[in-house]
């Protein structure tokens, strides 16, 4: 009896953690949601390796984010993966803070005065929104970006930049591509969608949008050839020959015409770049070699994608020429009238579903609440001119990172810092040009480069190794 009584009562706290984690699977056995009683038990797995291996945390908070059609745990919608992960690294990076009794060096960065004055032109804006509700709902979404940033800043050190997030990104990606290719292929749902009454497909991966596919792919073209020319043996720089041509599949099947544009322009400037580099003799060989590969893909391709296309020059044919090019008109209306702090981030799509032009472009069964399909535009409507100039003065500091960090790289010799310098800095750019086309001010690649140009950035200071 003495035996029983000592064994319960030691270690209390961790007796009543199994007592609370019983409880709460009971409870949750006696709810509609009955199949998430396997959460709690879950969570506290994820914690205890979290806290343990927190970088590995991090990386699968990365490798998650080409697939955010399925990141949630379920059909509860707060429930997410990769916030539960950020919350557990963020609650670490507190407790470490507690115990040093200071906040870390890592989390200095010059990025964080734009940073925190966008924010606060974006709350003011928000208190005088007349859409408060989505004004302040991307209020949170910017704090939760904030953490993110700091979240990559604290755990990425050097040999995660420059080894293991490269290969985190490019396997994410190609992966998300696989399964879109696939989807294309076989009419799996999961990961194509039917649009037009079912006229054509589009290949989504993991992603529920096709524009947001490409963006990603677009980002990871850079990183993945330069781990192709890094790469030594004939079999590593084959499989990322394979990577790539899948990811090249993804975007024709995805039927992203900006998308495509962009993503031909990048592996241009790829090419040209690496070509320079080569022996003469292989040069003509390389260029022979792309050519027959771009001629077998054009054959290759599906037979609406060409009149997808053409579509572009034909209005009547494809209306959504015409609808995109009325974003831009609400959107100046709309910041003529808000010139200084706007109306919140996101409130266009309210803004357009007011206007008659949604009413021309209505589409049954599809909602009149359109992203401006622009990132700039959508800061400019939502900050007005004062978050639009914060914007792009934060975009321009990232970028400096990268091109200082690059330069500090070169004075101490570090020829691969250099490179991924180089490398992280065109992925950016990459982003930010992307973004003209495309709607999201808070994309996890975009939180991801202003984490990693602070980081490059310190890692290229002297006596930082």
């Amino acid at each position: 009896m003495r035996e029983l009584i000592s064994t319960l009562t030691a270690r209390p706290l961790e007796k009543l953690l199994y007592l609370v984690i019983f409880l709460t699977i009971a409870v949750i056995m006696t709810t509609p949601y009955y199949y998430l009683a396997v959460v709690p038990a879950l969570l506290i797995i994820i914690l205890a390796v979290s806290y343990r291996y927190p970088i590995y945390a991090y990386y699968a908070i990365i490798f998650l984010i080409p697939f955010g059609a399925y990141r949630n745990v379920s059909d509860v919608g707060f429930l997410r993966l990769h916030w539960v992960l950020a919350a557990i690294l963020t609650l670490y990076m507190l407790f470490r803070a507690f115990q040093e009794r200071h906040l870390p060096d890592e989390l200095k960065s010059r990025l964080w005065p734009f940073v925190v004055l966008l924010f606060v032109v974006d709350f003011i804006s928000s208190m005088f929104s007349p859409y408060p509700a989505t004004a302040f709902h991307d209020v949170a979404l910017f704090a939760v970006g904030g953490v993110f940033v700091l979240i990559s800043m604290y755990f990425i050190d050097k040999k995660a930049l420059f080894n293991y997030l490269p290969v985190v990104v490019v396997v994410s990606v190609s992966l998300s591509s696989l399964f879109g290719v696939l989807g294309y292929v076989f009419d799996v749902s999961f990961f194509a969608e039917k649009i037009e009454a079912g006229q054509f497909k589009r290949s989504l991966g993991g992603s529920t949008d096709p524009n947001n596919y490409v963006l990603m792919i677009t980002f990871a073209f850079p990183i993945l050839f330069a781990l192709f020319d890094r790469a030594r043996r004939p079999a590593l720089k084959a499989l990322y020959l394979g990577l790539a041509a899948i990811n090249i599949m993804a975007v024709i099947f995805s039927f992203s015409r900006g998308g495509a544009a962009i993503s031909l322009m990048v592996l241009l400037v790829i090419f040209v770049k690496y070509i320079k580099r080569q022996a003469v003799h292989l040069v003509f060989v390389q260029v022979f070699a792309v050519l027959l590969a771009a001629f077998l893909i054009v054959g290759m391709l599906p037979e609406n994608y060409i009149v997808h296309f053409k579509n572009i020059a034909n209005p009547q044919a494809d209306v959504s020429i015409d609808r995109r090019s009325t974003y831009l008109v609400v959107g100046l209306e709309s910041f003529y009238r808000h010139p200084i702090i706007g109306t919140g981030l996101g409130t266009f799509r309210d803004i357009y579903s007011e206007s008659t032009y949604a009413r021309k472009f209505a589409k049954e069964g599809s909602t009149n609440r359109r992203y401006a399909h622009n990132t700039y535009l959508e800061y400019l409507v939502g900050t007005g001119i004062l978050g639009a100039v914060l914007f792009v003065c934060l975009i321009v500091m990232a970028a400096r990172n990268y091109i200082d960090a690059r330069k500090n790289f070169l004075s101490k010799g570090d020829f691969e810092g250099a490179s991924f310098a180089g490398t992280y800095l065109f992925s950016f750019v990459v982003l930010m040009i992307y973004l003209f086309i495309y709607s999201d001010p808070f994309h996890k690649f975009l939180l991801l480069s202003l984490g990693l140009s602070q980081v490059t950035y310190r890692l290229s200071l002297p006596g930082k190794k």
